[in-house]
């Protein structure tokens, strides 16, 4: 078939203006009435209608951009077209988009390397540096999804019914959160098992490591495996993305048309295609794992993994209960106290005499740092002793120190701090 019917036959190639087939005519004429002249430098135009008519080999030939450069690592000239070879995406996006990542050095040059190895499965997520925070800002905890709030659910009923009263419970047997009530329980939940907290956290990880690991390599290929299919750049094999690609002569034709003239370089010509038609890159690549996520594969992992740790919580609460009932009931109740009272977890203002040493507050006209220069938190309560641990700071001039005191205790520091020093109660 010669490259005019191959023109002919492929619809969308079929624009190419006949007056622009007529005006180059003479010239393809005397092109192939001079191929017998050794003398005579082909232009890219022309090398691409001889090899099309068979009249020289393709081992003969080689394309250049206007740089010199051939790319022979990466192109092979055959008698119906280029084929482009690429180790992976890596090397097929610094190739083909050379100004956003062919530049080492560049923050695009290192993009390409990190878009492969989420391709490849081998990228390292974030969710392991904000797991903490996503914790603490109750993210995980709102998570929990059916069977695995239930089981929550009974477990505040067992432990703390003041805050399990704060959930609201719909018709369909739904427990309903919010906000303010997933860090509630959060803080609740990571006073009454730190293991539990840390296995939820855990499955929490993985969960959006897998719902990414299942959606990005897919959103990454949906881009640009076939991306380049518009200007004439095709995949060899529809079993592989990144390996081998085809430029046939008729595409190749159509760059010249399209987007210079005869005279012009074939890889010049293909590379400002790419630059002026594809618009379809990914988003940054730190951005990806939000835009790139199974939600399925997320709630599938997540749900199934949340109910074993629930429910073995719930088990060892249970044990608890039956081994020692009067002590459980009394570190239960300390614990609701401070979860309802004062909350876990928080730094809260001690109230502080003035300087004069009376019995009144310091006047609410001086700043925060004057008025209360103190401040505790509570992170902790001691199952066998009920003693809690708290934490207490001077917002003035030195660090945090560490007690354990009885519930009790706490609230005088809290409502009568002019009786004692609370610094003078630690460990």
């Amino acid at each position: 078939m010669t490259i005019f019917k191959e023109l002919y036959n492929k619809d969308k190639y079929f624009l190419l203006p006949f007056q622009y087939i007529y005006k180059y005519m003479r010239k393809i004429l005397d092109i192939f009435e001079q191929e017998e002249d050794d003398d005579v430098e082909l232009t890219d135009y022309q090398k691409i209608l001889a090899l099309n008519k068979k009249k020289i080999s393709p081992y003969d030939v080689e394309f250049y951009d206007s740089e010199g450069e051939d790319f022979s690592n990466i192109i092979e000239v055959r008698q119906d077209g280029l084929i482009f070879t690429f180790d992976g995406l890596e090397e097929f996006l610094r190739f083909f988009f050379p100004e956003e990542f062919g530049d080492e050095g560049t923050d695009g040059y290192y993009e390409a390397g990190y878009l492969e190895s989420m391709v490849r499965g081998d990228w390292e997520w974030d969710y392991w540096d904000r797991s903490n925070d996503d914790w603490d800002e109750g993210y995980v905890i709102d998570s929990l999804r059916g069977e695995s709030r239930n089981v929550l659910y009974q477990i505040l009923q067992k432990t703390s019914p003041s805050l399990s009263k704060k959930l609201k419970v719909d018709i369909e047997g739904n427990v309903r959160f919010n906000d303010t009530l997933n860090t509630e329980v959060t803080d609740f939940i990571e006073i009454l098992s730190q293991k539990t907290k840390d296995e939820l956290i855990e499955a929490f990880v993985y969960a959006n490591e897998i719902a990414n690991r299942e959606a990005v390599p897919k959103y990454i290929e949906d881009h640009y495996c076939d991306g380049l299919k518009d200007i004439g750049i095709e995949r060899y094999s529809n079993k592989y993305c990144f390996w081998k690609y085809e430029l046939s002569w008729g595409p190749a034709i159509m760059l010249f048309v399209r987007h210079g003239s005869p005279d012009d370089n074939l890889l010049d010509l293909m590379f400002e295609a790419i630059r002026k038609e594809f618009k379809n890159h990914t988003t940054e690549y730190y951005e990806i794992q939000h835009e790139a996520f199974d939600n399925d594969a997320f709630k599938d992992y997540f749900g199934k993994k949340s109910l074993s740790i629930l429910q073995n919580l719930l088990s060892e609460l249970e044990e608890e209960d039956e081994e020692n009932p009067s002590q459980f009931k009394k570190y239960l109740k300390v614990v609701d106290i401070i979860n309802n009272k004062i909350g876990f977890n928080k730094w809260k203002k001690l109230p502080t005499p003035d300087d004069s040493g009376k019995d009144a507050f310091v006047t609410k006209r001086l700043p925060d740092a004057y008025r209360y220069p103190y401040e505790i938190l509570i992170d902790d309560v001691d199952k066998d002793t009920l003693l809690v641990r708290y934490k207490v700071k001077n917002t003035k001039n030195w660090g945090v120190k560490v007690g354990r005191v009885p519930l009790e205790t706490i609230f005088d520091m809290l409502n009568s701090p002019q009786l004692f020093d609370p610094t003078d109660f630690r460990s």
